[in-house]
């Protein structure tokens, strides 16, 4: 049980947790948020899933590192069961090579602090504390979300802690003195870091060529409205979970299909530029 080093330097080493959204009421099941947050170059991911079972969150890390264009090389989730459990750790373990299983120790909430800040920049702001329960609010959080990866990854700078100096007064430490560098998107802190393959960091400039930020930004604010005009669970209708899984909904865009997505027609106002 630990937490990662503020002034960890190489990208891969993510800060995980989920966001409930229960509303009210814990009772029956619920969306949750699952956010992850790079540490070293605030690149951040979210996906909406529909309950904790092990099968969504197994779907919803398979679209998170379907979407990385870099790999993951440690996970640093709370203690929470819906990230430890036998089905999960084996999916780590055995089917994605390579990745570090680490934890926060019990009670320590800042030892997840990045990804705790993002709760509530990029999911509570948006969402708030209302019920979100069904199938169709998952999908459309996906593709809320989906506008979000594009808008904080590639054009929202951010600030980075690069040194702590102890203030002394009589010989004591009365605070911390915090400096930071300069604001740098994810993306530009990314290509920083030499860890892009020359075909994706060529796939990811083109992509933020094309798109109108201020016309983004309008069209997160479009499917949030969108997302919360939709009605919420019916007592007695039953729904299926599994089909807000990657296998119903297809794989989430990347490379040339962001690209695709972004390209205008006069049939969808709903398109980027």
């Amino acid at each position: 049980m630990e937490r990662i080093g503020w002034d960890e330097t190489e990208p891969g080493h993510f800060e995980v947790d989920t966001v409930h959204h229960s509303g009210s009421s814990a009772s029956g099941e619920y969306v949750h948020t699952l956010q992850m947050i790079d540490v070293a170059t605030g690149w951040s991911e979210r996906v909406a899933v529909l309950g904790r079972s092990y099968r969504v969150m197994q779907d919803s890390f398979l679209r998170i590192q379907l979407r990385l264009p870099f790999p993951i090389r440690e996970l640093h989730p709370d203690n929470g069961s819906e990230f430890f459990n036998d089905h999960l750790v084996a999916f780590w373990k055995e089917l994605v090579k390579g990745v570090r299983l680490s934890r926060s120790r019990p009670y320590h909430k800042n030892d997840n602090r990045f990804v705790e800040q993002k709760n509530d920049t990029l999911v509570r702001a948006y969402l708030g504390n209302e019920r979100l329960d069904t199938v169709a609010q998952t999908l459309a959080m996906n593709r809320l979300y989906n506008q979000m990866w594009l808008y904080y990854n590639l054009f929202q700078p951010v600030m980075r802690l690069c040194a702590k100096q102890p203030v002394m007064e009589d010989g004591e430490q009365v605070r911390i003195r915090r400096r930071y560098d300069e604001a740098r998107t994810p993306f530009d802190r990314l290509c920083a870091t030499n860890v892009l393959l020359p075909t994706q960091r060529t796939q990811l400039e083109q992509l933020r060529d094309r798109i109108n930020p201020r016309q983004l930004r309008q069209n997160i604010y479009d499917a949030i409205d969108q997302l919360f005009a939709l009605p919420c669970a019916q007592p007695g209708v039953t729904e299926d979970i599994f089909a807000t899984l990657m296998a119903q909904t297809g794989p989430p865009p990347s490379g040339n299909e962001w690209l695709a997505l972004t390209t205008p027609h006069p049939n969808d106002p709903a398109r980027l530029t």
